[in-house]
């Protein structure tokens, strides 16, 4: 790279940083977190990476999905290393993509959407946030009624529709996302999950697709461990994240125990009503581990077994 080139690479990171910093610093941290040529884990600091976010930031106007950022996030690795650099394989770069892809929803596109949020980052809402609320008050210890729920990174909180009888506080840090939950009656404030602290403990604290949010994730189980009173339930996708890392970082954090579930349900695409009662029964198969290593994501139940 020339001088001319390496100078107008510089003026564009520090263009996107003054315009788009949230944006920028989340796909500095995904990159980091996924750590794609392994900078981090001989000891470069975790914003090794923005030079990598400010070429693909700017090209992800043309993206339509996750599939596109996939496509954009290979071709600026092999462009930034070279082909023959030892890297995550194409393959691998799917989760890294749709970390990706959900930032610049948030970050971006949150404004424009948030009205009909719930609507449009789900193909079937309903049949998508059902099954995941089954999962909250059935894995780990159970909710009762009258429990609290904390919902970190809520969006517009359409989870709600589906806790009837639990007590639901949804957090987000997009303003537009917090104003269309309230206009749907939902008790939605404004706050970051690293730092927010509700006015008294919780039964159960939610995050969903945001786990990457957490500046530090060990930090971001412990603070949510001091409100919470029965159990943390979060998604984890383990073709990004070792289990046996997420569960040290637990334990350390005061969460001495882990359940885990097989969450089988597209988000993207719907599917006729036996194919998703399909995907359910095999959420418990034998099978699911194999399903795991190409796609789906687990719902874990962290707590304390006193």
């Amino acid at each position: 790279m020339d001088d001319a080139e390496h100078s107008r690479r510089r003026q564009e990171r520090e263009r996107l940083r003054r315009e788009q910093p949230q944006l920028f610093a989340d796909v500095t941290e995904i990159l980091a977190q996924h750590d794609p040529v392994g900078l981090v884990a001989v000891g470069a600091p975790r914003d090794e990476y923005e030079a990598e976010a400010g070429t693909i930031i700017p090209r992800l106007d043309s993206a339509a999905d996750a599939r596109d950022v996939h496509r954009i996030l290979v071709e600026e690795f092999d462009r930034w290393f070279g082909r023959d650099t030892p890297k995550m394989s194409a393959g691998d770069f799917a989760g890294v993509a749709e970390d990706v892809w959900a930032a610049w929803l948030r970050d971006v596109q949150y404004g424009p959407q948030a009205a009909r949020w719930t609507e449009t980052a789900y193909a079937d809402p309903y049949a998508y946030l059902a099954h995941r609320a089954e999962l909250i008050l059935s894995l780990g210890p159970k909710l009762e009624p009258g429990d609290a729920l904390l919902d970190l990174a809520c969006g517009d909180g359409g989870l709600a529709e589906h806790l009837p009888g639990i007590r639901y506080r949804g957090v987000d840090t997009s303003p537009d996302m917090v104003e269309s939950a309230r206009q749907h009656g939902r008790d939605v404030v404004l706050g970051d999950l690293n730092e927010y602290e509700p006015p008294e403990p919780v039964a159960a604290t939610t995050c969903f697709r945001a786990i990457y949010y957490a500046r530090d994730r060990e930090a971001f189980f412990r603070h949510a461990a001091g409100y919470t009173e029965k159990k943390l339930v979060f998604d984890l996708n383990p073709r990004q994240y070792r289990v046996a890392d997420v569960r040290d970082d637990l334990r350390r954090a005061g969460f001495n125990e882990l359940e885990l579930r097989p969450f089988f349900s597209p988000q993207r695409f719907s599917l006729p009503g036996l194919a998703v009662s399909a995907l359910h029964a095999l959420e418990r198969s034998p099978l699911a581990g194999l399903l795991l290593r190409v796609r789906f994501s687990y719902l874990c139940a962290a707590f304390r077994n006193e």
